[in-house]
């Protein structure tokens, strides 16, 4: 209409309400200003009120550019928050997976030791179940075939042989007995040193020496198994090769038995079978060697 002056007034009555509640697009409401005092020849007004416009449109501008901004990071941080939570579960998954394998193995490794374990206790016990019977057998044999006949023979002929030869006859029958009865007889390694448990049994071998180095302890059932290999050695070396000396030497990881009789022992033979069997169930070797009738068995532990 025209009325340029009271339309400026209006409006900078509008801007005086603002500061009541009044909400007002205060770019628009400048613009309007500006072309206002333009109309009324006022340019220095209407390029302030335009610069003023271009200000707050300017400021607006800015504000929505933040706040798209700010609503951009959210999204970026909240998106950078699920992919490492998603990581996380991922490697978590991994690991738990890993775990249980490894569990898996440990279980099937211990088990499979447990079994090994039982397996070779169960040989070690048959192998030395084979041996006690084959050592009965032979002891049997023994009385049976040795004492047994002797007796016979004596109790067939005291009539007839002088006092002198029966009374010899008697003691060599003695000896046999307490000599198998020292064989049967097991040695208390728990409360007795293999050293002396050997020397005890070498006191009734007239020939025999016993050298062993000090210091030497071997746990009782190492002990009770070169103590009974000793036993048959010497017990075979005096029934089939009459030496003139048996020495027995005891070392830390050897047992050495030499004697100039000759007598070597045979694969076939079941003493031989039962010593191989001892030395099996302590993880010993055993060889032997002749040297100008000089027979040597060592038995080696490992």
């Amino acid at each position: 209409m025209k009325c340029y002056r009271e339309s400026l007034d209006v409006q900078q009555h509008l801007l005086q309400l603002r500061s009541q509640g009044l909400v007002i697009p205060l770019d628009a409401l400048y613009i309007s200003m500006a072309r206002n005092c333009h109309q009324l020849h006022r340019e220095d007004e209407a390029t302030r009120y335009y610069e003023m416009a271009l200000s707050v449109k300017d400021s607006v501008s800015r504000s929505t550019i933040n706040e798209q901004l700010s609503e951009f990071s959210a999204q970026l941080d909240t998106q950078q928050k699920e992919l490492e939570i998603t990581r996380l579960s991922a490697s978590r998954s991994q690991l738990i997976l890993w775990l249980v394998i490894a569990a898996g193995l440990c279980i099937v490794l211990v088990a499979a030791v447990v079994l090994l374990r039982r397996r070779a206790r169960q040989r070690s016990m048959r192998r030395y179940l084979d041996g006690v019977e084959e050592e009965r057998d032979r002891l049997g044999r023994e009385l049976h075939d040795g004492i047994a006949g002797d007796l016979l023979g004596l109790s067939m002929q005291v009539d007839q042989l002088p006092a002198d030869e029966t009374v010899s006859l008697l003691r060599e029958l003695h000896d046999d007995v307490r000599r198998i009865s020292h064989e049967l007889l097991p040695p208390r390694f728990r409360h007795a040193h293999l050293r002396d448990c050997m020397a005890d049994y070498l006191r009734s071998v007239p020939t025999a020496t016993l050298q062993a180095d000090e210091g030497i302890d071997f746990p009782p059932d190492v002990s009770y198994q070169l103590y009974r290999i000793m036993q048959e050695v010497i017990t075979n070396i005096r029934k089939h090769a009459r030496p003139e000396y048996i020495r027995v030497t005891l070392r830390r990881h050897q047992l050495i038995i030499e004697n100039n009789g000759a007598l070597t022992l045979h694969s076939e033979g079941a003493g031989c079978r039962t010593l191989q069997q001892r030395a099996d169930a302590i993880h010993a070797s055993i060889t032997q060697t002749l040297h100008d009738d000089q027979c040597t068995l060592t038995i080696q532990l490992k």
